[in-house]
């Protein structure tokens, strides 16, 4: 089982997490932090009818949800405009990123060859690249120093083969808008 979501970031949803989920508020939680969880919570109350809280460990890592002997394993990104979220039986990461220009300095943090399996050194290419290995990071709990180690090994309709310390790893891509989102 894995579902994800993403949306364009709306204040009302806000308002209505806080009042649905009053616990929200209690958790000095940022307000993009409080829409995600609140698309999750929504999802798991109408799919599963039970409330749970969302929270991180001292690592700042997703708690996985305890219910009727499984764990359900969840993950939340968001940028200035969008959010993301996504719940599973199994590890999940999922990031979201604006593409927006920056210093072109970044766009040398990657391997030539990255860019070539995926199109052109350019930003669009960069994000897929840098939201795949952040959902990666994310589903394995590691850090995003760590992004180095990642080795593209195929891309290919949207779905990234990564190689981490000689295990692979699937990442799905969708380019939403003005938005990339990277999911696994």
């Amino acid at each position: 089982m894995i579902h994800y979501e993403y949306h364009i970031k709306a204040k009302s949803v806000v308002i209505n997490a806080k009042a649905q989920y009053p616990w929200l508020s209690t958790m000095s939680l940022a307000d993009e932090s409080i829409e995600a969880r609140y698309h999750l919570l929504w999802y798991l109350q109408d799919t599963y009818w039970y409330h749970w809280i969302l929270d991180k460990d001292i690592y700042n890592k997703p708690i996985p949800i305890e219910f009727n002997g499984w764990l359900l394993f969840w993950s939340i990104a968001h940028t200035e405009n969008y959010i993301a979220c996504i719940i599973s039986d199994d590890r999940v990461g999922i990031d979201i990123a604006e593409i927006k220009f920056r210093n072109s300095a970044l766009l040398m943090i990657f391997p030539e060859y990255e860019y070539i399996l995926i199109g052109e050194r350019n930003w669009e290419t960069f994000y897929i690249l840098w939201t795949s290995k952040e959902a990666l990071i994310k589903k394995i709990y590691w850090k995003i120093e760590d992004m180095g180690e990642m080795y593209v090994q195929s891309y290919t309709d949207n779905r990234m083969i990564i190689s981490f310390y000689q295990k692979e790893y699937t990442i799905y891509c969708i380019e939403w808008g003005t938005a990339t989102l990277a999911y696994c």
